[in-house]
């Protein structure tokens, strides 16, 4: 979570005056998505324009067409002194390059033929799903607010410190333009340099998608909260890009630890004592297989749920698939109430 300081905001002027009135004339569409339609389209079944949706907040199933979901209006319109700003053609611009690029692994249904360009640009469009997320700027609101609570539990008027001033709903939009602006370099190679495989779903099942569709997980942490961060070891990143397909980006440190155990295993003899050693585990092999074929590896039904899992506790509020099947998500809210909120730091 990055954190930008009104003085930060302020120097953004310079790199985005450039950015005049004419642009913000070429973006036509009041309605800006911060999870691109040819996404969501990927989870609608048959084909079709329409996605069930479950409000987290509230219960409530609905049905919807992709063109009004996981956006706002105006989203990416804002001014500098006045100065009306555009960020929307350029991410319209490249988010029709992501979607040649995804259109053409799930055609293959096989990671094998990226280029390093088409793999720069998947990692762009996993960096700026997490940045453009409503998460971001809750979790701004929320640090903010946390933050102020202790500095007055401390004496101190908070509203006495300009770094504390809540942002205005420009300045929010501000906030949105600058991570992206500061961390997509940042990002992108992080992303790229993980070991990636395409994953798919067993027969009948159907992956969900959310407001906030980049989710990370760490094997190696018991608590779910806990050593969560894109360049964090042991972290995994699950983007799920159709109904059917996922893509994952593990720890590349974890898969060597996988690749040695599994020779170690290979280079086991048989023991008197013993007898014949175990066969390496299938699903090692199955996951070794996949990152140097690139093709698509079939997830357990436990796998599934976790992926799905994931969605729901990493969704701000909203919960997309292509079948009115939740049950999975309000299994997690009954038993955890507190995620029916998106997922907060607890600010120390």
């Amino acid at each position: 979570m990055a954190f930008v300081a009104p003085s930060r905001i302020r120097l953004l002027k310079s790199s985005l005056m450039a950015t005049s009135r004419a642009d913000l004339n070429m973006s036509h569409s009041k309605k800006h998505h911060y999870v691109p339609q040819f996404l969501l389209r990927n989870f609608a079944a048959g084909g079709g324009t329409r996605l069930y949706v479950f409000d987290k907040q509230t219960d409530r199933v609905f049905n919807a067409n992709v063109a009004d979901l996981a956006a706002e209006n105006h989203l990416y319109n804002f001014s500098l002194d006045d100065l009306p700003v555009t960020i929307e053609p350029s991410l319209a611009e490249f988010e029709s390059k992501a979607a040649n690029v995804l259109r053409e692994v799930l055609s293959n249904d096989n990671l094998a033929h990226l280029t390093v360009y088409q793999r720069a640009v998947l990692s762009g469009l996993v960096a700026q799903l997490l940045l453009r997320s409503p998460q971001q700027r809750g979790m701004m609101r929320h640090i903010n607010a946390e933050l102020r609570k202790k500095v007055a539990a401390m004496g101190t008027n908070p509203d006495l410190l300009q770094q504390l001033r809540a942002f205005d709903n420009n300045e929010e939009k501000l906030f949105t333009a600058s991570i992206l602006s500061d961390l997509m370099k940042e990002f992108i190679p992080i992303i790229s340099g993980k070991a990636w495989i395409l994953h798919s779903v067993p027969e009948g099942e159907r992956l969900y998608i959310s407001d906030n569709p980049v989710a990370m997980h760490n094997g190696t942490k018991s608590d779910l909260l806990g050593g969560i961060g894109l360049a964090v070891k042991g972290v995994e990143v699950y983007l799920p890009v159709s109904g059917i397909r996922c893509l994952a980006m593990y720890c590349p440190s974890v898969i060597s630890e996988l690749g040695a155990a599994y020779e170690y295993y290979k280079r086991l003899t048989v023991s008197a004592e013993y007898g014949p050693p175990p066969p390496p585990p299938e699903e090692a092999e199955c996951v070794l297989n996949a990152l140097r074929t690139g093709k698509c590896m079939a997830l357990h039904k436990e796998s599934v749920e976790l992926v799905k899992s994931l969605q729901v506790w990493n969704a701000e509020r909203y919960v997309y698939s292509g079948v009115d099947d939740f049950a999975l998500a309000r299994e997690m809210l009954e038993t955890n109430p507190s995620l029916r909120g998106g997922p907060r730091p607890q600010v120390g």
